[in-house]
C-alpha cells in the first residue's frame, strides 16, 4: 500500500509514513470531496527547493527607511515652493516694476481714466510745482485727469463708436545711462518745468497704441520718454498731459 500523500510505499504493519510522517489510518480514510479544505503537505524534496522565506525587516530600520523618505520628500516641497517665489517675484520685477510697469500705467490711465495712474508715473516735485502753479491739491489735479481723460473718450466715441477701450503694443527699446544724455533730459525737464529731477537711466520706448470702439479700430505709434530717477520710473509724457489737463481746466473744457 503506497501513502496517499507523498505515495511513499508503506511498510507492512506501519503506523505511519516513513516519508511524510502521516499517520497510517489518515491514509485509510477517504479522500475529502471537491472543495472541502484540507492540508497540503510538502515532500522533502520540496521543502529542500523551496525559496527561502524573506528576513523581516527590524522596526529600527524600516524608521530609517521612512525617515530617509520623508526627508527627501520635505526638501523636494521646499525647493518647490523656493522655485515658485523666485517666479512670483521675477514676475513682479517684470510686470509691475521697471519702465515696463510705466508704460502700462500710462495706457490703463487713460483707459480707466483715472487720474491716480498718471500721478504715479510722475515724480512728487513736478506734482508739488503744479499744485503752486495751479492752485490745486493733488485731488483737484487728479480730478482734472479724470476730466480730460473722459473728455478725450467722448471725441473718440463720435469716430469710433462706443465701450472705448486702450490697449498697447510694445516695439524696440533704446536705453541710455550715459552721463551726457541723462544730463541733457534733466535740463529739459528743468526748462520747461522748473522742476530738478536727478535721472539715473533713459528709455525711449516705441509704442503702438491700440483705440477700440465699437465701430472701428485706431492705432497710435508714439515714442513714450522713460526715465529712473532713484528707485521709481516716471514718464515724461505723463507729465505733459497732466499740465495740460490742470492749465486748461480753468476754461472748463471737460
Amino acid at each position: 500500500m503506497k501513502c496517499k500523500f507523498c505515495e511513499q510505499e508503506l511498510p507492512e504493519g506501519a503506523e505511519k509514513c516513513p516519508n511524510c510522517g502521516i499517520p497510517v489510518r489518515s491514509n485509510q480514510k477517504e479522500s475529502p470531496p471537491i472543495g472541502a479544505a484540507m492540508t497540503t503537505y510538502r515532500t522533502p524534496e520540496q521543502v529542500k527547493d523551496a525559496e527561502p522565506i524573506a528576513d523581516i525587516e527590524p522596526p529600527e530600520v524600516r524608521y530609517e527607511r521612512l525617515e530617509r523618505t520623508s526627508r527627501r520628500n520635505r526638501w523636494i516641497a521646499l525647493c518647490a515652493i523656493l522655485l515658485v517665489l523666485i517666479l512670483l517675484v521675477s514676475g513682479y520685477f517684470l510686470f509691475f516694476c521697471g519702465y515696463r510697469a510705466t508704460i502700462r500705467r500710462y495706457v490703463k490711465g487713460r483707459d480707466s481714466m483715472s487720474g491716480t495712474r498718471y500721478c504715479e508715473i510722475v515724480p512728487d516735485a513736478f506734482l508739488s510745482k503744479m499744485s503752486s502753479k495751479y492752485s490745486m491739491n493733488r485731488k483737484e489735479i487728479r480730478d482734472c485727469l479724470d476730466g480730460y481723460f473722459n473728455y478725450a473718450k467722448e471725441q473718440m466715441a463720435d469716430d469710433l463708436g462706443s465701450n472705448i477701450e486702450f490697449g498697447y503694443e510694445r516695439d524696440e527699446t533704446t536705453t541710455y545711462t550715459d552721463e551726457e544724455t541723462c544730463s541733457e533730459y534733466e535740463q529739459k525737464i528743468a526748462d520747461t518745468y522748473s522742476v530738478t529731477v536727478d535721472i539715473d537711466k533713459v528709455v525711449l520706448a516705441n509704442v503702438r497704441i491700440v483705440t477700440s470702439g465699437s465701430n472701428q479700430n485706431a492705432t497710435d505709434s508714439l515714442t513714450l520718454t522713460l526715465f529712473k530717477s532713484g528707485s521709481k520710473w516716471y514718464c515724461m509724457d505723463a507729465m505733459e498731459q497732466v499740465d495740460y489737463a490742470c492749465q486748461y481746466d480753468g476754461y472748463d473744457l471737460w
